[in-house]
């Protein structure tokens, strides 16, 4: 009788053994399907995410190269301007001289050359403005 008690003992071990073995097996699956499950709506989570940035960082570069065009058309027409600004300031020099010339030589004529001196900067500064100045010189 011993020896069948002890097979029986063995064989008791061995179905406790496969059980447990058999039965881990089991909620070690179940546990890797549910964090297959968390994974995976957080994968979905981030990818939307993703996308978000990526539209974002569109639009931002979108604005940054138009802001970029801005600026060196403001460049462009400051610098423009600034040329203009020269050209005026040097034909209101000549002028000026001119006038100071007249003054000394034929102080009678001096009149006549400062208004036209005077109406010539007038009109310049209208073209650079956009305004419509009637000066009466022509």
């Amino acid at each position: 009788m011993s020896l069948m008690f002890i097979r029986f003992a063995v064989c008791l071990a061995v179905a406790a053994g496969l059980y447990t073995v058999i039965g881990g097996s089991i909620f070690y699956v179940s546990k890797l399907q549910d964090d297959i499950r968390i994974l995976t709506t957080n994968n979905s989570k981030l990818e939307n995410s993703v996308q978000r940035q990526e539209r974002h960082i569109e639009r931002t570069e979108m604005l940054y190269r138009s802001a970029t065009l801005s600026r060196d058309k403001l460049a462009n027409e400051l610098a423009e301007s600034d040329r203009r600004r020269q050209t005026i300031t040097q034909e209101y020099n000549s002028y000026r001289g001119r006038l100071e010339d007249a003054a000394i030589k034929k102080p009678e004529i001096v009149g006549r050359s400062a208004t036209d001196a005077t109406n010539a900067v007038l009109r310049d500064i209208a073209e650079e403005t956009g305004h419509n100045n009637n000066t009466g010189s022509d």
